[in-house]
């Protein structure tokens, strides 16, 4: 909430809180005010108006102690291992199972996560897995195959540790979403 009123702070904006019998109000010319109203307000209301246009808000919004906040690590470096700018996905444990579509689109949903940042290399380490069905494997590989491109498909995405078998399912799962293209 704090960061949200700093960022209608500073692009000139309006913040306002209702609550009970309290109005808090913010506005750029008229500065604080805080009333009391007789009439309670059964609830919370909050409103705020930010100019996303400002350059560079967030970092002027997210000054403490004369400080820019910079986050020491993010969601991608807080929950997987990375070696620079590798992310180490590692099936066993990231994927729920293995046997069907509805994993795969689950699994899906974390790699594309991941992959948003375009300068992330994924390497896939399939310790422990030693099978996968086919559906599953086109849902994650085939699919992430397609929508990459086999450039970026083969400079973003690497893998270790993979059983024969399943490897020759990823790459069947590939071959046959490249010739329905």
């Amino acid at each position: 909430m704090f960061g949200t009123f700093k960022c209608c702070e500073v692009s000139n904006g309006s913040f306002q809180i209702i609550s009970n019998h309290a109005n808090l109000t913010w506005a750029d010319k008229t500065g604080l005010s805080i009333k009391q109203d007789n009439v309670p307000f059964r609830g919370s209301f909050i409103s705020a108006t930010i100019n996303y246009s400002t350059a560079g808000l967030l970092e002027k919004a997210f000054v403490f102690k004369g400080r820019v906040h910079e986050p020491a690590h993010d969601y991608i470096e807080a929950h997987y291992n990375t070696d620079g700018e590798k992310v180490i996905f590692k099936v066993a444990t990231e994927v729920e199972g293995f046997g069907s579509r509805e994993y795969g689109r689950r699994a899906r949903s974390k790699i594309d996560n991941i992959l948003i940042d375009k300068n992330i290399v994924i390497e896939f380490d399939f310790e422990g897995v030693s099978l996968v069905s086919s559906s599953f494997a086109d849902e994650v590989f085939g699919k992430l195959f397609l929508e990459l491109g086999a450039l970026d498909f083969m400079r973003r995405c690497t893998f270790r540790a993979v059983d024969p078998t399943v490897r020759r399912l990823i790459d069947r799962a590939i071959a046959q979403r490249m010739k329905a293209t």
